[in-house]
């Protein structure tokens, strides 16, 4: 393996909580968007819309930074919506010298993805978007995989057996991952 392993999926389909096994099972490093826009944020309220999606283009500039700077391969969790990111994303690929290995889609019900949205704890500096239904139902609609890579689909429904999606990965990398299980 020599490029990134993407984490993709709707908020709340559980790429974080994936990512973070995956990586500390395969020793890799994580890059999480989300993780980068709450440590950029200093203020003590919420910050609006407008501030929330500029505060989002600085955390994927900082992370696509820090991915071009460390070597080898490594787990990269965000939301990518095709219509709005994939060009973004194929130019923060280009200019950090990274490659998409394979892309793990976290796959389940829309309506399951909302609830755990609308039932979890958040940092104040992510805008609540499953509370406005014409944006949830136009990414509930729209929301797939970015066809760069290889995709394996991951039922996030339940919890997720990650030595087994391990040895799946085999299958996308030129060699089994290291499982270190750290």
């Amino acid at each position: 393996m020599t490029g990134v392993i993407l984490i993709n999926g709707l908020p709340g389909s559980g790429k974080s909580t994936l990512a973070r096994e995956l990586a500390a099972t395969l020793d890799l490093p994580l890059f999480s968007k989300d993780a980068c826009k709450e440590s950029l944020w200093t203020g003590s309220r919420a910050p609006d819309p407008a501030e929330s999606s500029a505060l989002g283009r600085r955390a994927v500039a900082l992370m696509w930074a820090a991915i071009a700077a460390t070597p080898g391969p490594a787990v990269v969790e965000s939301f990518w919506y095709a219509p709005r990111d994939l060009h973004l994303l194929r130019a923060d690929l280009r200019s950090s010298g990274k490659s998409v290995d394979v892309e793990v889609w976290c796959s389940l019900a829309p309506a399951t993805a909302r609830q755990r949205c609308r039932t979890r704890e958040r940092h104040r500096v992510h805008h609540a978007a499953e509370n406005d239904g014409v944006v949830w139902a136009e990414w509930a609609r729209q929301a797939a995989p970015l066809g760069l890579a290889p995709v394996l689909d991951v039922d996030t429904e339940e919890k997720v057996d990650v030595f087994r999606l391990c040895r799946a990965l085999e299958q996308f990398t030129s060699g089994p991952p290291a499982v270190t299980g750290r």
